[in-house]
């Protein structure tokens, strides 16, 4: 499964905008703070952006895809801009040589136990609330995120995912501890993760099926096309809501049409990837993981 994960990697708000141009800034990860954490004998670092005052705060993590680092995450999404006006803790941890690995081992590679760590620190440190931590990733990130929920997911209050699917192996035997409230974005237009799936994964659809199904929501699914806000970009967006989950919770699946791999929003691509700038990867995000704390 880890081969499959690694070739496909590498291979409502109350500030809703009404226009593209008004969507919140993106992440400055020279106003971060940059960290590091001892685990199990090597440095692991990370980015992150606390919350002053008292008080326990939400927590997200942010986990960048495979060649991608921690920073340049950073400024691929507005969440760290959302989180400062929000009042929400932001970290982006740095996977050893720009990926993630599922590795279970005693070593320092076991990223999940990497990520429990992390939160560890974030609860003591920042005073992250351990009732609201939330997770996203996109491709190999979206990935471990898929991972970190199935073997588990018990520090989890929500988790999404940009641009990655299960794999079918992974699908034999994902076991989330509870429910979680599923987001998730992709373009149908991604040459890395395909959209219809394939090679080993899981469709998108599938994938969003799977958790929603997990979350316990009803079977119907409402669908919404969103406004086409800049058509220089060759790209819609569709809103797909499966509602009735636990505890009065939706997932929620954002189909881009037009738009490869990349986060909703996020610029242009160094390789010169379609993106959808119809909506914004935070603003979505933040959306979904704030509405599971009423």
């Amino acid at each position: 499964m880890r081969s499959l994960i690694a070739a496909a990697a590498l291979a409502s708000l109350s500030f809703a905008p009404t226009h593209a141009a008004d969507f919140p800034a993106k992440g400055d990860p020279a106003k971060a703070q940059h960290r590091t954490l001892k685990f199990r004998g090597t440095n692991r670092t990370y980015l992150a952006q606390p919350v002053a005052g008292a008080g326990a705060f939400p927590l997200v993590i942010v986990l960048h895809g495979a060649t991608i680092s921690a920073d340049r995450v950073w400024g691929q999404t507005s969440l760290p801009t959302i989180g400062a006006k929000e009042k929400f803790i932001v970290v982006a941890p740095q996977g050893v040589d720009d990926r993630w690995d599922e590795d279970s081992g005693p070593g320092p590679l076991n990223d999940v136990e990497f990520l429990r760590a992390l939160i560890r620190e974030e609860v003591a440190k920042d005073h992250a609330d351990p009732k609201a931590v939330f997770m996203v990733g996109m491709s190999n990130g979206g990935f471990m995120t898929i991972h970190f929920a199935c073997v588990g997911g018990r520090e989890l209050r929500a988790a999404g995912v940009v641009a990655a699917t299960l794999v079918e192996e992974e699908a034999e035997t994902c076991a989330p501890a509870k429910p979680l409230p599923w987001i998730e974005m992709h373009g149908d237009a991604d040459d890395i993760i395909p959209f219809d799936g394939g090679g080993g994964l899981l469709s998108a659809q599938r994938t969003f099926t799977f958790f929603a199904d997990r979350d316990r929501c009803g079977p119907g699914v409402k669908v919404e096309k969103l406004a086409d806000l800049t058509r220089t970009d060759k790209s819609t967006a569709e809103k797909r809501v499966r509602s009735g989950c636990a505890d009065g919770a939706s997932s929620t699946f954002y189909v881009l049409h037009g738009a490869g791999h990349s986060w909703p929003n996020s610029g242009p691509s160094r390789r010169n990837t379609p993106v959808n700038a119809d909506v914004d990867s935070g603003e979505i995000v933040w959306a979904h993981f704030k509405a599971t704390l009423k």
